[in-house]
């Protein structure tokens, strides 16, 4: 008799959830209340902390992430950034 599937947060996630927690300066029964999230805290902990949870938990989770902790686009290399700094500045 199999139980529960569970799932985890991928390390990118539980970074943007947690600066998020930070920036904020949210408790996490706060960021619980601010997200309206269907599960207590103590889950949402264990989510943050790279534990398995229920899958429909992971589910609300990663949609709420998605929603509203935009993952910030890739740095670009020295030399892209200082192409793109020359280009600007020939153009002034």
């Amino acid at each position: 008799m199999a139980g529960r599937q569970s799932k985890m947060l991928r390390p990118d996630e539980i970074a943007r959830l947690t600066a998020l927690r930070i920036a904020q300066r949210l408790s996490f029964p706060q960021l619980k209340l601010t997200m309206d999230a269907p599960f207590r805290w103590q889950t949402l902990k264990r989510a943050l902390e790279g534990e398995p949870v229920w899958e429909l938990n992971h589910k609300f989770l990663v949609e709420w992430i998605d929603a509203h902790c935009p993952q910030k686009p890739a740095p670009a290399d020295g030399k892209t950034a200082a192409a793109g700094e020359l280009i600007s500045r020939s153009g002034d």
